[in-house]
């Protein structure tokens, strides 16, 4: 698996941009302003230039349920933008069940503390200490991974999870395990532990890829 990460600049975007990249605007766009459309063709750009590897370059990825982008059948992957960042993955359907990316900006030190007892537990802090610097990078870091579990098992149960549903487990440098907390209850029964991948990069914050391989 590799990540394609690029920058973009939503100030040079033009409304003609989609027409000339040869992506379709989809209608919910419409009222949208102008920094949502252009993450959002950069998004596109970036993952139609990954499905070149698969032969399908030239296909247009829509979006669907929970604002989900739409793959081809044999595919699945993830895209994911910050302010000036925009990633994408994707991979055989043969190999993954579904993927989760996020590519999430550092927050101010003052917001990550202020919302900590919403987005982990006093556990799962502890756990990501040794691997982020101060309160802004573990905030953020915890954040990143459990945004990338929601978007890598939405399909399997079409709703937001709370933050603390989830639970962030078995950490080491670059990886660990993210799952359902004791307290995730969903009519779908147990949900999966997901294989999770992470970086912190001083230019564009945290990057987190979370792998469902339960089939």
């Amino acid at each position: 698996l590799r990540v394609a990460l690029r920058r973009f600049d939503a100030n040079s975007f033009d409304e003609g941009d989609f027409i000339r990249f040869g992506v379709h605007e989809q209608p919910d766009l419409a009222r949208a302003v102008l920094r949502r459309k252009a993450e959002y063709l950069a998004g596109r750009i970036t993952a139609r230039a990954e499905l070149r590897r698969f032969g399908l370059g030239d296909t247009q990825i829509g979006t669907g349920t929970m604002r989900a982008p739409v793959w081809p059948e044999s595919i699945v992957g993830s895209i994911s933008h910050s302010i000036d960042h925009v990633a994408a993955v994707v991979a055989d359907r043969r190999d993954f069940a579904s993927l989760g990316l996020d590519v999430e900006p550092l927050m101010p030190l003052e917001l990550a503390t202020s919302l900590a007892a919403t987005i982990g537990a006093e556990l799962e802090f502890g756990r990501v200490a040794p691997f982020a610097c101060n309160q802004a990078y573990a905030t953020t870091l915890l954040f990143s991974l459990k945004e990338s579990y929601f978007k890598c098992i939405s399909w399997r149960i079409c709703r937001y999870l709370d933050f603390l549903e989830v639970e962030v487990n078995r950490m080491m440098p670059g990886h660990c395990v993210v799952g359902p907390s004791p307290s995730c209850v969903t009519p779908e029964g147990v949900l999966p532990a997901a294989r999770a991948y992470f970086s912190i990069d001083g230019e564009c914050g945290v990057i987190s890829l979370v792998l469902d391989e339960d089939r």
